[in-house]
């Protein structure tokens, strides 16, 4: 099996979980600050939009026991880019993508620790492609205003911006840097 990648995804092997999460898995699970999680039973992820809370999130994991680099690399944890793959050299997982239900106009990016074997997809409940971060994501290079992208309103920490040729809303984190992910 494998876990979907999107955004700036988190993942953490479940054996590590079960050995040195405080608290173990059901706490793990409690912890998850938003709705993005999936596992397999060897890999789990949770996706973020903007690398300060991937690495806010690490931290809570490191403080909870796991291990996110030691002198020989990522162990417990990695963290992975869904349109470039790992954020550090992983020698314990694979990263690629495949067809969404054999569609292969429909690739989805995955992680999987055994990429040999056939590759169902567990994705977070309530996912479906059409609506999904792999289906509309856009990701913004430099300032948004010269890629077409307009701000329009502030709701919370979050900027809104509207794509002047499409007429649809953007969404980043506010105080989001140049090369930070926009999704729809």
């Amino acid at each position: 099996m494998a876990v979907l990648i999107e955004g700036i995804s988190v993942v953490v092997r479940c054996n590590a979980i079960v050995a040195a999460y405080k608290g173990g898995p059901e706490q793990f699970t409690a912890e998850v600050p938003n709705g993005s999680l999936r596992a397999d039973g060897q890999i789990a992820a949770v996706t973020f939009m903007h690398p300060t809370d991937v690495e806010q999130y690490v931290r809570l994991l490191e403080a909870r026991g796991l291990v996110f680099q030691d002198a020989e690399g990522t162990r417990d944890i990695v963290v992975v880019d869904q349109r470039t793959g790992f954020c550090n050299p992983c020698t314990w997982a694979d990263f690629g993508t495949t067809p969404w239900n054999g569609d292969e106009s429909r690739l989805v990016a995955v992680c999987a620790l055994d990429a040999g074997q056939p590759q169902k997809v567990v994705v977070p409940d309530g996912w479906a492609y059409e609506t999904s971060l792999t289906a509309r994501h856009r990701f913004v290079e430099s300032d948004p205003v010269s890629e077409g992208l307009r701000f329009v309103r502030r709701d919370g920490d979050v900027n809104v911006y509207l794509d002047e040729k499409t007429g649809k809303e953007f969404y980043s984190v506010q105080g989001v840097g140049v090369g930070s992910p926009v999704a729809h």
